[in-house]
Order: structure tokens, then C-alpha cells, then sequence
């Protein structure tokens, strides 16, 4: 037996721990209740999903069947990059393109040609397309539109209609038209094609005329101007004596660069001269000694160091007054004066070299300036020859070109007045391009399926009910006890607690159903949930009303009493409990009179006929103030009386939500079962619910998820083990009789 001491408990005792999401990051555990969370939002919203992407189907496939069946037929031609004009100059169709384009840019222009109203105008009068009514709406209303208004919707209707566009990497222009005739289609492109094969000849042949008659005009200017300048040039080298030589091929030029190569070496030198001569002027033996190829240094330096070792080594030994050491002092100053006077030596020999390399850079730069005057008078002579040189070969050269091309023009005109090639002309399209009915359904399917997903997750949104044990341990941060399950009959769902006596001790009557399962399956949790000794005072409670808690309450203490131990079950919701009409009889004295004190609990106490070892107390009638009469001393007098008496005492109590009642027993509690109703509870009572009554109890707290349908979803796997309800069962759901009266 428990002491009075320990009813109270005053450190909080082991608790399993939480499915509360980590704020930093998330974890595996985070993951497979997302997935879960996930999937259980899909099932609950498999027939919206179903029912849109059906209807997203049906849809396309009513689109494809009454959308006009199109045909496109297709030819290519070549546009090569070669002048079609003797001249091989920009021809009149391409003078905008002469500007420094690409080919790629070129082939572009000839796409635009190829749209151009003008060859469209000309393909709809040879096809008489302004007759047919789908190019023409004002066909059969000749009065309805000004012409110029039924001129411009039969282009709009072409060019819509027409594709053109350049094949990548290739000289090859493709042209697409769609028609619901196949034959105006193939009609359309072929003549689309000669049209523009045309129009690229006429434009070509009248620019080479053009230019032709031109360059007849200008020959004869050019050739005045061509004599003009060589009797100038002429003129010029009488006049400066220039004969047979250049600017480029004379004595003068030779020698200034003579000069000019002389220079750049007396500079190196001088440069290299005045480097060495400034490290010697540092004094520094080392950095002299890495210049210079005087074998004198290195052996002074290295008898000084002989020295200095011995001088060290003398001192140390003898002192400084010692003889040897005064002549190692001696011998140490005339090897340093030694060196000292070498280094003077190696740095007046650089001094002088440095000197006599700068008086030749001297006479060097100003030999080469000498020559340079000389060059520059030159230079005045030859610029002005080279002028009319120039200008006199650039005119011959241009006067021989255009007078070759002007007699070549007759015959090249000839042979290459254009440069566009029909490679493949349109035939007679066999299938239609419109409807594409795969495209059609695969995009219908997937408008009706992100249409249905976003409808699933609204309608989530909407319903705010909870729909899993998975959102059920996420939103109530508590650890899942059990799941009792929905008892069906015929396609319907009977939920426990629904009818008062129907399903009041199950476990009890029927205890191979899968409900009294549910509830073994339950008192397991509860009794090896606390570490050290099973828990007595167990209390369930919920957020709202209809959650079938009383039926929880009822079924877990009489499951508890099938080990022959002594279970009170308590009917704490004196305001509007039920549990004595699940119970059978009417309310009596209860709960409310013996914490009034009107009554004794142990007359007001009965037993329970179906259940030998369970005990009932009633909630009494309703007093003014339930809350102030749970939290009096008399109910922890009750309590600890109750627990003396009994192994395990079982509280039904009202919503947390609602009331405070159940908050005030929390903290007499061993054990807090919260019950949660499938597709009933709502979330966000769910959530303040449990976070209060975490707050106010010390125990263990655990939720249950009641009236759960198996029915469609992966948690029938989990029960299927049991087996199906018999028929007797479904009998007794359906007449509502007790069970004892059919068959096991």
C-alpha cells in the first residue's frame, strides 16, 4: 500500500520523452512524421485529388474531341552565303546587312522577308485565300469592314498561321503552315517558297544593273583622276632627286638603326657597370666577394675568422693581458686593414669601369641623334612621295578591279542571280498537329493533379480536425498510450461513448473483440509507463466535449480489474457526467455530496455487476462550485483514503478546456491520459489542452486516440493480426443488445 506521503508527489516524475520538434534543425524522427503527416493528408483527401484530376481529364479529352483537326505541311530552302551579282557587292536585299553582321544574323533577315506582308500578299492572291472563309471573316458580309480592314485580318490570319524559322548551325530555312486542308497547306508552302525565290532574284538582277550603270558612269572620272596623280608623283621625285630608292631601303635608315642598336647595348653595360659599382660602394666583403673574381678577399676573410676564433679562444683561457692574446689583437687589426684597403682596391676599379661605360653610352646618343636629323629631312621627302606613291597605286588598282567587274558583269549575271534553293518542297501532310491529344491528357493530367494537391492541402487548412496518432503526438507534444479503435457495422461508424450503454464496459462483455484489445493494449502502457510501481491515481480527461472519454475511463478500469485487483472508477465531471448512465442506474449519492460531506464514500460506492473487482462512484448532483470542491482538502482526504483502499483509482473528469477541473486533480495524478478523437478533436484545442495540462501535472501524461477507422488506411495492418469482428459482434452492434445474449 502506498503511504499517505507519496500522494502528493513533490518532484515530477519520469515522463517518456517528448515528440516536440527541435528548434535548431530537424532530425530523423522529424522526417518520418512529416512523411507520415504527408501521406495521412493525401488519404484523407483522395477523393478530391481523384475527383479533380478526373475532371481535369475528362476536360482535355472533351478539347481534343471537339478541337478542329489541323494539318501541317513543311518545305525548306537554302539560302547560300555567295553574291549573286557579278560586282560581288551587297545586293540591294542585303545593303542593311553590309554593316559588319554574321551569316546568323543574315539568315535572321531572310526569316523577316519570308513574314513580310509583301510576299504574303502575293501567296494570298495566287491562292485566292481571301475567298476562304478561314482567312476571311467578312467573307459573307461584304459591307460589314472597310477593304483595307479585310485586307489586314486576311494577313493576320496567314501570318498566324506561318512558322518560319532558320535551322541552327546551317544555311537552311524551314517553312510551316497549318491548315485544316492538308492540300491548301502543302499549296501555301510551295508557293510561299517560289515566291520568295523569286523576289530574291528580281531584287538581286536590278541591283547589279543599278551598280553596272553606276560604275559606266565613274570609269571615266576615275581614269582622269589616275593620270592626274602619276604625273604629280612624277613631277615630285624630279624635284627631290628620289630615284630607284624609298624610305625604307637607303644608307641613312640603315645606319640609324646601327645607331640605335649600339645605344641599347652601351646602356646594358653602363647599367651593369653601375650596379657593381654601387654594391662596392656598400663596403660589404660578402656582397663585394659575390661580384668580384679577386681571390685576395675571400682569403683575407677567412684568415680574420681564423683569427677571431683563436683570439676568443685565447681570452678565454689566459685573459687579455696574456702576450698571445695582445699579438692575436695585433695580427686581427692588420688583416683588417687588409681588407679594408682591398675593398678601396675592387671599388675604385668599378668606379673607373663605371665611368668609361658612361662616356660611351655619351658618345653613343649623341652619334645616334646626329643621324636622326639626318633621317628626319629625309623623312620630310620621302612622306610626301609616299603619299603620291599610294595614291597613284590605290587609283590603279581600283580604276583595273571595277573596270574587270563591269566586263564581267553580262555573263556572272547571268549565272548567279541568286542564291536561294528549294531543297524540299511540302507534300501532303498525312496526320494532323492539332489536337496533340498526348500532349493535351499528360497536360490536363498534370493541371488536375497540382490543382488537386493544392485543393487537398486547402481543404487540410479547412478541417481542423486531427487525422492521424502521428499529428496527434506532434500537436499534443505527448507520447501515444493506445489507439482504440472505431467499432463498424455494415459501412458505418459507430464511435464509442456515442450511445450511452452500447460500448460501456466492451472490454468487459466481448473481450476477444478488437476494441477490448485496444484497451489490454492500453493498460499495459499505463501500468509500465512509471518506473518503480504501477501508478493508482489515473486521471482521463480531453479538450472537449464528445471525445468518448467517459468510455475510455469506464473500459481502462475494467480492464484493470481482470488482474483481481481492487479499481475505483471515480465520475469526477459533476457537471454533466454520464458515467452512471453508461453504468446503468441513476446518479444516487456521488462524488459531490461525500466532498460536501453529506456522505459517506464507501455508502456511496457500488459495485459493478459485469466487472467483480471494480468499484463506482457516481458524480452526485451538481454542486454550485466543482472546481472549488476538487481542490479542497476533503478530496485529498478522499484521495488518500481511496488509495489505501485501492490498488488503482480511475478519474473521469471534464474537457481541460472547457473547465478547470481536471487541471486541479493533475496534480494528485500518477498518470494523465488525454483522449483524442479521431477526425473529431480539433488541433489547436488539442494543443492548449495538452500544453495545460502539462503544466499541471507531475506524473506521467500520454495521450489515446480514440473511435480511430482502420477502414482505407495502413494502421488495418497493425489490427488485422486480431482478426475481423465475428457476426454475433456486428449483431450486437446493430441491435444493440447485450452481449451475453449472442453467440461467441
Amino acid at each position: 500500500m502506498q503511504s499517505d506521503k507519496s500522494l502528493i508527489p513533490t518532484e515530477p516524475q519520469h515522463r517518456p520523452p517528448s515528440v516536440e520538434r527541435p528548434m535548431g534543425g530537424r532530425g530523423p524522427q522529424d522526417e518520418k512524421l512529416d512523411i507520415a503527416w504527408l501521406i495521412n493528408i493525401f488519404i484523407r483527401g483522395r477523393k478530391i485529388l481523384i475527383a479533380t484530376v478526373l475532371l481535369a481529364l475528362v476536360t482535355g479529352a472533351v478539347y481534343c474531341i471537339v478541337k478542329t483537326r489541323r494539318y501541317e505541311a513543311q518545305g525548306e530552302i537554302a539560302v547560300h552565303p555567295e553574291g549573286s551579282g557579278a560586282l560581288n557587292l551587297e545586293d540591294a536585299t542585303e545593303g542593311s546587312l553590309a554593316m559588319g553582321g554574321d551569316w546568323s544574323s543574315r539568315l535572321e533577315t531572310q526569316v523577316r522577308i519570308l513574314h513580310s506582308s509583301t510576299l504574303a500578299g502575293i501567296v494570298i492572291s495566287d491562292l485566292h485565300l481571301d475567298q476562304k472563309p478561314e482567312f476571311n471573316p467578312f467573307l459573307n458580309k461584304p459591307k460589314s469592314a472597310p477593304e483595307y480592314v479585310r485586307q489586314a485580318r486576311v494577313q493576320e490570319s496567314f501570318a498566324k498561321d506561318l512558322t518560319v524559322q532558320s535551322v541552327p548551325r546551317t544555311q537552311v530555312i524551314q517553312i510551316r503552315f497549318r491548315n485544316q486542308d492538308p492540300t491548301l497547306a502543302a499549296a501555301i508552302v510551295n508557293d510561299l517558297s517560289r515566291v520568295y525565290q523569286e523576289h530574291s532574284f528580281m531584287t538581286r538582277y536590278e541591283a547589279t544593273q543599278q551598280a553596272s550603270t553606276w560604275l559606266s558612269q565613274q570609269l571615266g572620272d576615275l581614269k582622269k583622276t589616275v593620270e592626274q596623280e602619276q604625273q604629280n608623283l612624277a613631277a615630285y621625285q624630279k624635284q627631290y632627286g628620289i630615284i630607284g630608292t624609298d624610305e625604307n631601303n637607303n644608307l641613312v635608315m640603315a645606319r640609324l638603326d646601327e645607331l640605335s642598336r649600339q645605344l641599347t647595348e652601351a646602356e646594358a653595360d653602363r647599367i651593369t657597370r653601375e650596379a657593381k659599382y654601387r654594391i662596392a660602394l656598400s663596403g660589404d666583403p660578402a656582397l663585394v666577394q659575390s661580384i668580384s673574381t679577386d681571390t685576395t678577399l675571400p682569403a683575407l676573410q677567412q684568415e680574420r675568422a681564423s683569427l677571431q676564433n683563436q683570439l676568443a679562444v685565447a681570452q678565454t683561457n689566459y685573459g687579455s693581458a696574456y702576450p698571445r692574446v695582445v699579438e692575436l689583437k695585433a695580427q686581427l687589426a692588420q688583416t683588417q686593414k687588409s681588407i679594408e684597403r682591398t675593398l678601396d682596391q675592387i671599388r675604385e676599379r668599378y668606379k673607373n669601369e663605371f665611368e668609361a661605360s658612361q662616356k660611351v653610352e655619351n658618345s653613343v646618343r649623341q652619334s645616334l641623334d646626329e643621324q636622326k636629323q639626318t633621317a628626319y629631312r629625309l623623312s620630310e621627302n620621302f612622306s610626301q612621295y609616299n603619299i603620291l606613291k599610294d595614291d597613284v597605286e590605290s587609283g590603279r588598282s581600283l580604276y583595273e578591279d571595277l573596270l574587270r567587274k563591269l566586263q564581267e558583269a553580262g555573263i556572272a549575271a547571268s549565272l548567279r542571280s541568286t542564291n536561294v534553293e528549294i531543297i524540299d518542297a511540302a507534300t501532303r501532310p498525312i496526320k494532323p498537329v492539332e489536337p496533340q491529344i498526348p500532349f493535351a491528357m499528360l497536360f490536363s493530367l498534370f493541371c488536375g493533379v497540382v490543382i488537386g494537391i493544392g485543393l487537398v492541402f486547402l481543404y487540410d487548412r479547412i478541417d481542423q480536425r486531427v487525422s492521424s496518432t502521428e499529428e496527434v503526438e506532434w500537436i499534443s507534444r505527448m507520447p501515444l498510450f493506445g489507439i482504440i479503435p472505431s467499432m463498424t457495422s455494415r459501412g458505418r461508424t459507430r464511435d464509442p461513448g456515442t450511445e450511452p450503454g452500447s460500448l460501456a464496459l466492451m472490454s468487459v462483455r466481448r473481450p476477444q473483440a478488437q476494441f477490448s484489445e485496444a484497451f489490454r493494449s492500453l493498460r499495459t502502457a499505463i501500468l509500465l509507463g512509471s518506473a518503480g510501481a504501477p501508478p493508482r491515481i489515473i486521471i482521463v480527461t480531453g479538450s472537449v466535449s464528445g471525445e468518448g472519454k467517459s468510455t475510455i475511463s469506464a473500459n481502462c478500469a475494467a480492464v484493470l480489474s481482470h488482474s483481481e485487483q481492487r479499481i475505483l472508477l471515480v465520475d469526477a465531471d459533476m457537471r454533466r457526467g454520464k458515467l452512471h448512465e453508461v453504468l446503468g442506474g441513476g446518479p444516487r449519492m456521488g462524488l459531490s455530496e461525500c466532498l460536501a460531506g453529506v456522505a459517506d464514500w464507501r455508502t456511496a460506492v457500488r459495485s459493478v455487476p459485469d466487472a467483480p473487482h471494480l468499484d463506482f462512484l457516481s458524480r452526485g448532483d451538481r454542486p454550485p462550485s466543482p472546481a472549488d470542491l476538487l481542490s479542497s482538502r476533503q478530496m485529498e482526504h478522499l484521495i488518500q483514503e481511496w488509495s489505501r483502499e485501492y490498488d488503482h483509482v480511475v478519474f473521469d473528469t471534464p474537457p481541460a478546456l472547457i473547465v478547470t477541473d481536471a487541471l486541479v486533480l493533475c496534480r494528485f495524478a500518477d498518470v494523465v491520459i488525454t483522449v483524442a478523437r479521431h477526425r473529431f478533436s480539433n488541433r489547436h484545442a488539442l494543443r492548449r489542452s495538452s500544453e495545460l495540462i502539462m503544466k499541471s501535472s507531475r506524473g506521467l501524461v500520454g495521450v489515446v486516440v480514440n473511435a480511430l477507422d482502420f477502414t482505407g488506411t495502413y494502421y488495418g495492418y497493425k489490427y488485422g493480426y486480431y482478426g475481423p469482428t465475428d457476426s454475433s459482434n456486428e449483431a450486437y452492434y446493430e441491435a444493440g443488445v447485450p452481449a451475453e445474449h449472442t453467440k461467441a
